[in-house]
């Protein structure tokens, strides 16, 4: 978990083994403060989280193409999450 605005690590959850990121956020949701805001990838659908709110990017659907919104609504996000990809990257970088 990153905190948005400073972009400070605040959790960092560890698998055993190869676990998906949403079996990992499901297994701690003791990490996410009540009324948090979380922003994740395509790979989080279908989670919930008591008192927390979860934003994925809409996913394209088949044999369509998304709405400009969508679209609109998409690049924004990932101006966002760019930040977290860039904190996990330093973490598999220095090995933590």
């Amino acid at each position: 978990m990153i905190d948005q605005a400073s972009g400070h690590i605040l959790h960092v959850a560890q698998a055993v083994s190869n676990e998906h990121d949403v079996t990992l956020a499901r297994q701690h949701t003791e990490a996410f403060p009540p009324g948090c805001l979380c922003l994740g990838d395509l790979g989080y659908q279908g989670l919930e989280i008591e008192g927390c709110r979860i934003l994925i990017p809409f996913k394209k659907p088949r044999l369509r193409e998304l709405e400009p919104e969508q679209v609109a609504f998409n690049q924004v996000f990932a101006r966002f999450r760019v930040k977290v990809e860039h904190s996990i990257r330093l973490l598999k970088v220095f090995r933590s």
